[in-house]
């Protein structure tokens, strides 16, 4: 993982639900691997957006969708 992903790792379990807290440290590393790997299709974004939402706090969502669309455009 690298700085950047760090943080986002970060940014992302501070604002997730205490009961997803794990999940989302799974679904994260998962994401990291296959951005690594060049494994990331249309498909999974849908999975993991689906996922990513259900696990956050319901007043951090417009925070993290800002957050998710400034991390994507340092690619």
């Amino acid at each position: 993982m690298n700085a950047g992903q760090s943080k986002f790792n970060d940014f992302m379990l501070e604002r997730s639900k205490p009961e997803h807290f794990e999940a989302m440290k799974l679904l994260l590393a998962d994401a990291f691997d296959k951005a690594a790997a060049g494994q990331q299709t249309p498909e999974f974004f849908a999975e993991f957006n689906q996922k990513v939402f259900s696990y956050l706090k319901p007043e951090a969502i417009e925070e993290v969708k800002q957050a998710m669309a400034h991390f994507q455009s340092q690619k």
